[in-house]
């Protein structure tokens, strides 16, 4: 007499079957269980900047920056586009004892504001790994290596920007090359850096692919009325 094992066999498929379903299933819902522990669960009080604004020094010119005129667009490894709001401060031309003008600058940009074309989910890798809730912003102060004649009016031309950056709570040296104008009272400057997160203790995970993130920035400004009687109460400043 022979027994078939069908029966035996057929409970132990559907347990196997179950099994694959249920590791799809946690696959998925692990990123999205991330996602809502992070952002939502997570209770992180957000730290002040160490990088402190420069403080203007009397006589001179401050032009504010224009948040709608402004702009930082990034790419990660050319298929990751997005970009960060600028969110503030100023540019400054201070008088120099030889009667000319240096470029100081003081950005802030906002982390939380951190927007891909690639989705929400990518977005919140990215702030995640930025640290946004607890860094919300990062600041760059740098002063230009170069002068500028007190004319009212600076054609186009290339500058050294040489100071510090802040990301995630770390500061570095840091300097950048950069393109800066100056027409009918709106101070522009331009740079393309290439900023390597990991130096500032930034780790994303591998779908990123990478932690470089190659920047466009483009920051306008507007002169301030009367700027030469104004004192910010910042004063350059970083506690590493």
């Amino acid at each position: 007499m022979t027994y078939s094992n069908s029966p035996k066999t057929l409970p132990q498929s559907k347990r196997r079957r179950g099994r694959i379903i249920g590791g799809c299933a946690l696959i998925v819902l692990l990123p999205i269980l991330f996602v809502v522990y992070w952002f939502f669960i997570r209770d992180v009080e957000a730290k002040e900047n160490k990088l402190q604004f420069a403080t203007p020094i009397p006589q001179a010119q401050i032009y504010a920056v224009t948040q709608e005129n402004s702009e930082l667009k990034f790419t990660i490894l050319e298929r990751i586009h997005g970009t960060i709001d600028i969110s503030g401060e100023n540019l400054i031309l201070k008088p120099t004892p030889d009667g000319k003008r240096q470029l100081e600058v003081n950005l802030q940009m906002d982390g939380q504001s951190t927007k891909t074309e690639s989705g929400e989910f990518i977005d919140f890798v990215l702030k995640a790994g930025l640290k946004a809730d607890e860094y919300p912003y990062g600041r760059f102060v740098a002063t230009s290596t170069e002068t500028f004649e007190d004319s009212g009016t600076i054609a186009e031309q290339p500058i050294t920007l040489v100071g510090q950056l802040e990301i995630s709570g770390v500061v570095k040296d840091y300097t950048v090359d950069a393109t800066m104008s100056l027409q009918d009272g709106v101070l522009t400057i331009q740079t393309s850096p290439t900023i390597d997160l990991k130096d500032f203790g930034v780790n994303f995970p591998e779908q990123i692919g990478s932690s470089e993130m190659a920047a466009e920035i483009t920051v306008n400004a507007h002169l301030i009325e009367n700027s030469t009687e104004t004192t910010p109460s910042d004063s350059t400043n970083s506690e590493q």
